[in-house]
């Protein structure tokens, strides 16, 4: 029995209908993927084996973290367990623990013996229908810890690998890290926020701080301060994700994905008598809600074969973009008229590709 592969299998059999409320950690990406998952399309690239290991390191390192600053915030002589802290800085997040407390046993009721100590409260979850919009939108905030002063601190930890440790540090914040965090901090903007970013490879940690309201939303880091709204099109991230959100549902109820799918034909580097494609989408790039360093694509020879590094030919670099670890990945390549070419199996590959998450 190849137990990598019955353990994928595993992970793959539970069926996933249509998605049935908006994720605050994905309500910005790819338009196309998103008609697809809330449509209910079956993903065509699903989780491999390194992408659940991948899953499984980032959750790991954020339990380790937090278990450390809960250790920390038993030391700090707080008088009043977190709870009794929250009710008198911030109401709403007790309202929201109490909401999920009290939910069905089918709709994964909040357990407070497992996620809530004297000192922090982990997995802290919430719902809202954002104006605009059919759809409920849910999050899980990572936690909110004890601090020195009398008022918690809310924290969102991040994990990847160094390719995007050198982006962050270079001042770029992802939008699913970013987008995240700065709900929290209007939604519970009477604590304080911080991004705890742990490099996977080093155990290196940054830290981000996410301050100020509306259009005075501030994002700093060891660069200095810029405006969150920066990020959005010079609109206050609450706004702007209402509107995308709402956007998102209008382009579910079109009968065919949205924008089209396009590829470009690149003479290879070395071998003209070989050829790789760009594929992309386009179609929604003037949109209003688009943001300027928004870019699905990615790069396959005329065979199938996906590129995953950067080729160059007529001295332009192309880069690999993200598209390849997409969970609808395939159903852009046969929009394109591009073979689908079966991968190796993770298990059995020593330079398995990068994991794929098709549901952030």
């Amino acid at each position: 029995m190849n137990l990598f592969s019955a353990v994928e299998k595993l992970a793959n059999e539970q069926e996933r209908g249509a998605q049935q409320r908006h994720h605050a950690g994905s309500t910005i990406g790819c338009p196309r993927a998103y008609w697809y998952k809330l449509n209910g399309t079956p993903a065509s690239n699903p989780p491999n084996i390194a992408t659940l290991m991948k899953w499984d390191s980032g959750n790991g390192i954020e339990l380790a973290w937090l278990k450390r600053l809960d250790q920390l915030g038993k030391t700090l002589g707080h008088e009043k367990p977190i709870l009794k802290r929250l009710e008198k800085h911030c109401q709403l997040m007790v309202n929201d623990i109490v909401d999920a407390v009290n939910r069905a046993e089918d709709d994964r009721p909040y357990d407070l013996d497992e996620n809530v100590t004297d000192a922090t409260a982990i997995a802290v979850p919430w719902r809202e229908t954002f104006p605009g919009c059919q759809m409920e939108t849910g999050g899980i905030l990572d936690a909110v810890v004890s601090d020195a002063g009398d008022t918690p601190l809310i924290v969102e930890v991040k994990s990847s690998h160094m390719t995007r440790t050198r982006m962050i540090i270079s001042g770029y914040i992802p939008h699913d890290y970013l987008t995240q965090a700065a709900i929290y901090a209007e939604r519970y903007h009477e604590l304080p926020l911080e991004i705890h970013y742990i490099d996977r490879q080093t155990g290196y940690p940054y830290t981000f701080e996410i301050s100020g309201r509306g259009a005075d939303l501030v994002v700093g880091n060891r660069a200095g301060e810029e405006f969150v709204r920066e990020w959005y099109n010079n609109t206050p991230v609450m706004e702007y994700v209402a509107a995308r959100l709402a956007w998102m549902e209008e382009l579910a109820a079109l009968p065919d994905p949205p924008g089209e799918v396009r590829k470009q034909e690149i003479p290879a580097p070395r071998d003209k008598q070989k050829r790789f494609f760009v594929v992309g989408i386009s179609g929604l790039e003037d949109h209003e809600l688009w943001l300027p360093n928004e870019d699905y694509h990615l790069l396959a020879y005329e065979t199938g074969e996906l590129i995953r590094k950067k080729k160059q030919a007529d001295n332009v670099k192309y880069n690999p973009g993200f598209c390849p670890y997409c969970g609808y990945r395939d159903l852009c390549l046969e929009a394109a008229g591009i073979p689908i070419v079966e991968e190796e199996e993770q298990c059995e590959s020593p330079s398995a590709p990068n994991p794929v998450n098709p549901y952030q």
